[in-house]
């Protein structure tokens, strides 16, 4: 993963945001649950790890969690809060990728 992709990582996990399902709801305690949910991060992480997926999660980054603007309307903000989520959990399984479930 690039410096600035790892950089974006650091800052979502310091945060207070946390994926939409705790962990545990996904039955994550039993090992064959577990190695589905990494294998499935992995994959968004061969995804994503490739020069195209970098540029384009960058892109994402830039224009989905950057950019702050004042938006119209309650409909426009939760339009927003989504795109924004859908980076942060892009940003969530690279982590997994790399690190794999927290225990």
């Amino acid at each position: 993963m690039a410096g600035r992709l790892d950089v974006a990582v650091d800052r979502l996990l310091e945060s207070d945001w946390s994926p939409h399902t705790d962990l545990r709801d996904l039955g994550l305690s039993d090992p064959v649950e577990t190695a589905k949910y990494e294998a499935a991060a992995r994959l968004c992480a061969s995804t994503f790890n490739s020069i195209a997926g970098q540029k384009t999660l960058e892109w994402m980054i830039g224009n989905f969690l950057m950019q702050m603007t004042e938006p119209q309307s309650g409909e426009q903000a939760a339009f927003r809060d989504g795109q924004a989520n859908v980076v942060k959990q892009i940003l969530y399984q690279l982590h997994i990728a790399k690190h794999g479930v927290p225990k």
